[in-house]
C-alpha cells in the first residue's frame, strides 16, 4: 500500500528531545517564531507502473534412510528465477525525494542444501547417542539489473553504498579504496600516507559463501545432553565499531607499530609518467593519516565468518514411573545455554557478524553501528506432558 503515488506527511513529528518545537497554532509557528510547513510531500516518490514480482521455481531432492535407519540423508537442490523484484532504490537527494520503489529485472538463486543424522549408538545398556549435520549453499546472481543501467542502489542511508550489479551477488559493497598503481601496491603521497582514490571498488557481497551446522545427542536412561554449532563462512560487512575506535584511538589498528613513524610496506611513489617507484618515506602522524574515519570504507569492511556454540543443554526426564497415581506422562527439568562461545577471524575484533544496524530484513545487510556485544543466556527449562 502506498508505493504507487506519492504521499504526504504532517510536520513536525512532536518529540521531547528539542526544546520549542510544539507548536501553537496552525499553519505551524514554532516557539521560536520560526515557521515550518504544515504538510510536505514525503521523501520517497510514488511508482505508478510498479508490478507485481514473479518467480519461477523448481527443485529435487532425496531423502534416504540406510543402515537400518542408522544413517539418514536428505539433499535438495533448488532453483529460482525472480523477475521484477520490488526494491527500494535510492535516489539523489537532487530530483526533491530520496528513494523509489521500484522493478529489477531478474535475479538467480542456485540452493544446495544437505542434512545427516547418524545414530552411532542406539539402546546399547539404554543409551542413545545421535549425530546431525546441516549444510546450504546459495549461488547468487543478478542477472539484470533495470533498463536504464547495470546497477542501481539498494541501500544505504550511510556509506558504504550497497548495491545490485548485474554478474554480482545482490547486495554487493561499493566502496572508495587507497589509490593503488596497476600491481595493487598503495600509492602515497609526499608526506608517506596512503592516497585515497577517488573511483569506487566492489568489495564482496553481504552473503556468505555458505553455512554449516553440526551437533549431537547423547542420552542414558533419563539424562540427556544436546549441543549444537552453527558456522558462516564468507560475506563481509561493514563495521561503525571499527570506524569509531579507528576515529577515538581505542581500536588495536590505531596502535599499528606503537603509533611510531614507518614506511607502508609495499606502497610506492607514482612519478607522474606512468611510471613507479618504491616509497621511502615514513608516515609521521599515523593516527591523524591512517587511523582515523578519512580511511576509505575499504578499510571497514570486516570478513562476516563465524562458529558459534549456538546452544548446549542438560535435561532430565522422568517418565510415568515415578507418577503412579498422578495423570502425567512425564516432567523433564533442563538446563539450556545459549550463545555460550564464539570464534571470529583474527581480523575481526569488532562486533558480532550477525549484528546488524537495520534489522534482519530487508536489503540493507551487513551493516553495523557500535553494537552490544552478543548476549550469553542460561535458563531453566520444565516440560511437563499429560
Amino acid at each position: 500500500p502506498y508505493l504507487l503515488a506519492s504521499t504526504n506527511s504532517v510536520n513536525p513529528e512532536f518529540s521531547d528531545y528539542f526544546d520549542g518545537n510544539l507548536p501553537i497554532r496552525f499553519p505551524i509557528i514554532a516557539l521560536d517564531g520560526s515557521s515550518v510547513n504544515g504538510i510536505t510531500t514525503n521523501n520517497r516518490i510514488g511508482n505508478p507502473n510498479l508490478s507485481p514480482e514473479l518467480t519461477v521455481a523448481y527443485e529435487v531432492g532425496a531423502d534416504l534412510d540406510i543402515l537400518k535407519d542408522y544413517v539418514h540423508l536428505e539433499y535438495t537442490f533448488r532453483h529460482r528465477t525472480h523477475k521484477d523484484l520490488i526494491v527500494i532504490a535510492n535516489l539523489p537527494s537532487s530530483t526533491g525525494f530520496t528513494s523509489q520503489v521500484i522493478n529489477i529485472g531478474k535475479m538467480r538463486n542456485v540452493t544446495q542444501e544437505l542434512l545427516a543424522r547418524v545414530s552411532l549408538i542406539r539402546n546399547v545398556k539404554d543409551i542413545n547417542w545421535d549425530v546431525r549435520y546441516q549444510f546450504a549453499k546459495t549461488n547468487n546472481t543478478v542477472l539484470k539489473a533495470n533498463t536504464d543501467a547495470d546497477e542501481f542502489s539498494i541501500g544505504t542511508y550511510i556509506s558504504p553504498g550497497i548495491v545490485a550489479k548485474e554478474g554480482e551477488p545482490f547486495g554487493t559493497f561499493k566502496v572508495n579504496d587507497y589509490k593503488r598503481d596497476p600491481n595493487g601496491n598503495i600509492i602515497v603521497g609526499a608526506n608517506g600516507a596512503p592516497v585515497v582514490s577517488t573511483e569506487q571498488v566492489y568489495a564482496g557481497s553481504f552473503l556468505p559463501d555458505f553455512t554449516m551446522g553440526w551437533g549431537s545427542t547423547f542420552s542414558w536412561r533419563g539424562l540427556s545432553f544436546d549441543v549444537q554449532f552453527d558456522m558462516k563462512q564468507g560475506g563481509r560487512f561493514y563495521s561503525g565499531t571499527k570506524d569509531a575506535t579507528d576515529f577515538n584511538g581505542t581500536s588495536l589498528y590505531s596502535l599499528l607499530n606503537d603509533r611510531q613513524p614507518y614506511i607502508i610496506p609495499g606502497s610506492v611513489v607514482d612519478n607522474g609518467d606512468g611510471t613507479f617507484s618504491e616509497n621511502t618515506t615514513a608516515i609521521t602522524i599515523l593516527y591523524d593519516a591512517v587511523g582515523n574515519s578519512g580511511n576509505p570504507d575499504s578499510e571497514k569492511m570486516v570478513d562476516a565468518s563465524y562458529i558459534k556454540l549456538r546452544e548446549a543443554s542438560v535435561s532430565y526426564t522422568f517418565d510415568k514411573k515415578f507418577f503412579k497415581n498422578v495423570p502425567l506422562s512425564s516432567i523433564s527439568i533442563g538446563l539450556v545455554g545459549r550463545n555460550l562461545k564464539f570464534w571470529l577471524p583474527s581480523e575481526n575484533v569488532y562486533a558480532d557478524p550477525e549484528a546488524n544496524a537495520f534489522g534482519q530484513s530487508g536489503n540493507e545487510q551487513g551493516i553495523e553501528f557500535p553494537s552490544y556485544p552478543s548476549v550469553r543466556s542460561v535458563g531453566f527449562d520444565v516440560r511437563i506432558k499429560f
